[in-house]
Order: C-alpha cells, then sequence, then structure tokens
C-alpha cells in the first residue's frame, strides 16, 4: 500500500484506512520500531499489570488488605511452631 505523508505542525503523518484499523486492530496507542529497512507499526500490547500499585494503593486506603485476603488463612506448622515472631 502506497499513501502520502501529511504535514501535521513540524512533524508528518500517515492516515491509515479504517479497514487496516480494524484489520490490524489498532486502537488510540500503536508500537513503532525502527528496523534496518523502514518502520514496523503495531498495536500497542496491552499491560494487565500497569496500574496494579494504584490499585493496591486504593484498596488499602478503601481498608481492603489483598495480601491479608489471598493469604490470611495460610498456615503451617512451622510458622506456629518454630518461627520466632
Amino acid at each position: 500500500m502506497k499513501t502520502k505523508l501529511k504535514k501535521i505542525g513540524n512533524s508528518k503523518g500517515i492516515t491509515l484506512s479504517k479497514s487496516l484499523l480494524e484489520q490490524y486492530q489498532f486502537e488510540d496507542e500503536v508500537e513503532i520500531i525502527a528496523q534496518a529497512d523502514g518502520l514496523l507499526i503495531m498495536p500497542a500490547k496491552a499491560r494487565p499489570r500497569e496500574k496494579w500499585e494504584e490499585q493496591f494503593k486504593a484498596a488499602k486506603k478503601a481498608g481492603h488488605h489483598p495480601a491479608a485476603a489471598l493469604l490470611g488463612s495460610f498456615s503451617n506448622s512451622f510458622d506456629k511452631k518454630e518461627w520466632t515472631w
């Protein structure tokens, strides 16, 4: 496919057709990788753990303790008999 670069301020950009956007599942962000023979444009990869820290802080502030919920009932004989708390 051949297209023209369009001036955007001091930069230039390209317009992708709706069919290309749908076919390659482009949304609001893309990853651009410089290669020896050109640029590779790919849909941005999801980062599922990106906001975990913020979510844990919000949970603690709201009185939830995620670690306690996961490990609260987890115990073993070493913890009860041998470990010094």
